[in-house]
């Protein structure tokens, strides 16, 4: 999972971002002259920013990273005001948050909020829930590993996980539910879909409304439009990886149907979670919950911004279709992340990042770190700091060869050991395709 808050939704180089957020891109760098509080002074234009830091280039062209805990609280929001809009509400909401975290910024974090307040009054419950949460958590999606005792899906009882790498694979894989399921065992897998639905709207005391789609079940407390917007989108995701997969139009690859719960508030998300799933959700503003007897439940909060919503929306369900697609065989982290990024963000283009943005942060990431970038390939989740690496590695292979690609992706879930799918199917060993990578990127490997 990437979690969970987009991010992402990556992250700036050697920082840890928010869950899948990423850096915003300015359009137009943003002229700066801060003094940091060890009295070294900085200058230069503002080209990227994050919840930890900024990217100052000077006018020789080098590039430094400036943290927001190296600025006092006034400097901080002064600078952060720079770069919203007039009448950029949301912003304000944004930059009260981050302020809630810095020392001294309690009177700043007021500011911004009644800022935001003004430009929309609709946003009062959003800010008095901001207040409540207090200051903003660092977390490191990824960093944790589910860990529990075999469970049930249907019953809803399950072990307690640590949740935020994902997606979480939860029980003893029973493969007789993988391959070709009747009519009939798909309809009868509907049901109890259903009726742990309804349980956990009763549980936690939150009317929850259905909206059934050939492939999903959608339960959400929103607005029956946007419920429909979002339940359209999953579709949409839908009918691109059964394009790119080679599914027979029309075939249903989930054990029932996906099961989708899409909360208003990341309270009721957060409730629901821990009471339904035994799961502490962490950080994360969604997960996807991958059963052993081919069940999958994904579960999200409604984001206040809409493009990270949707990219999480599709991202988790992503991990929710490889986990039923052709078998129970388990994708390898940086491949699974990889694809649910390159998909999110083609259904959910994100207006502030150019093309490049991407192999930029990647190739930053890898001439620093060198190539294994902290066991990027052999871990079993990787880092959030490494999801630019995992989309950009996997743009490059879908590019060179879909066909291969597929053929790499097919060739695990019927068997075989990754690194040996890579050679035979993809054909190219794990060491020439990062060198050709690399190679593509004008970057030297570092080992």
């Amino acid at each position: 999972m990437l979690h969970p808050r987009r991010i992402l939704l990556a992250l700036l180089v050697g920082l840890v971002a928010p869950p899948l957020s990423l850096a915003e891109k300015l359009d137009k760098p943003v002229a700066i002259s801060v003094q940091k509080t060890d009295k070294t002074h900085v200058a230069g234009k503002v080209q990227s920013y994050d919840d930890d830091g900024m990217e100052v280039s000077d006018n020789k062209g080098q590039t430094q990273t400036v943290r927001w805990d190296e600025l006092d609280a006034k400097t901080v929001y002064a600078t952060r005001q720079k770069f919203l809009g007039p009448r950029d509400a949301s912003g304000y909401v944004e930059l009260g948050k981050l302020m809630l975290g810095v020392d001294a910024g309690q009177p700043f974090a007021d500011k911004a909020f009644a800022a935001a307040l003004k430009l929309d009054p609709n946003l009062k419950e959003q800010i008095d829930q901001a207040k409540a949460d207090g200051p903003p958590k660092k977390h490191r999606p990824g960093a944790e590993k589910p860990e529990g005792e075999e469970n049930k899906s249907d019953s809803g009882e399950q072990s307690a996980a640590s949740g935020n790498g994902g997606p979480l694979e939860v029980g003893e894989v029973d493969k007789k539910y993988w391959g070709p399921l009747t009519d009939a065992e798909q309809a009868d897998s509907v049901d109890p879909l259903k009726k742990f639905a309804d349980r956990s709207a009763k549980t936690i005391n939150r009317p929850l409304q259905l909206l059934e789609t050939k492939y999903f079940l959608f339960y959400s407390d929103l607005a029956p439009r946007e419920a429909a917007n979002w339940a359209g989108l999953l579709d949409r995701m839908y009918d691109r990886l059964a394009t790119l997969f080679g599914v027979e139009k029309g075939k249903n690859v989930w054990r029932g149907k996906a099961l989708i719960f899409v909360f208003s508030k990341d309270t009721d998300y957060r409730q629901f979670q821990m009471r339904l799933h035994s799961t502490d959700p962490g950080e994360s503003a969604g997960m996807c919950h991958a059963f052993g007897d081919g069940i999958v439940h994904i579960a999200f909060y409604r984001q206040a911004n809409q493009l990270e919503f949707a990219h999480v929306l599709v991202h988790e369900s992503v991990h929710g279709f490889l986990h039923r697609y052709r078998s129970a065989a388990n994708i390898p982290s940086w491949a699974n992340e990889g694809l649910a990024e390159v998909i999110a963000d083609e259904l959910v283009p994100q207006t502030q990042r150019t093309p490049q943005a991407i192999p930029q942060f990647a190739t930053r990431l890898i001439e620093r770190h060198g190539w294994r970038l902290g066991r990027f390939f052999d871990t079993d989740h990787i880092e959030g700091w490494q999801y630019p690496v995992a989309e950009s590695l996997t743009t490059f292979m879908i590019r060179q060869s879909k066909k291969n690609y597929v053929d790499f992706i097919n060739g695990i879930k019927d068997g075989l050991p990754w690194e040996q799918s890579l050679e035979k199917r993809y054909n190219a060993p794990r060491d020439r395709l990062v060198g050709a990578y690399a190679k593509s990127m004008g970057i030297q490997i570092k080992d």
